[in-house]
């Protein structure tokens, strides 16, 4: 019986990881985040998620991607402080 709750738990917390898509910062910077939704989240796929999201948006713009900031989270990843990736980026036209 407690294996079947705690199966559950995890199963109704593994859908609450967050992701903002592509929203403007300031200026022409746009930043896009990724945050696992426990501390076993990984955050090296988390930051390559975000990258990934961060490039497909300026490659459906017809431009290229420009980091300019990568903001993680650092552990210990316990009481809400879960791995996170933020991307800061720009879309510029190719060169």
């Amino acid at each position: 019986m407690i294996r079947v709750a705690f199966l559950a738990f995890v199963v109704a917390i593994s859908g609450c990881a967050s992701n903002s898509g592509v929203v403007p910062l300031y200026g022409d910077v746009l930043t896009v985040s990724h945050q696992g939704a426990t501390g076993a989240s990984s955050p090296t796929a988390l930051r390559q998620s975000a990258l990934a999201e961060a490039q497909t948006h300026c490659g459906n713009h017809h431009q290229q991607f420009q980091m300019v900031e990568l903001v993680e989270a650092h552990p210990p990843f316990i009481l809400g402080n879960f791995p996170k990736a933020e991307v800061r980026f720009r879309c510029v036209s190719p060169s």
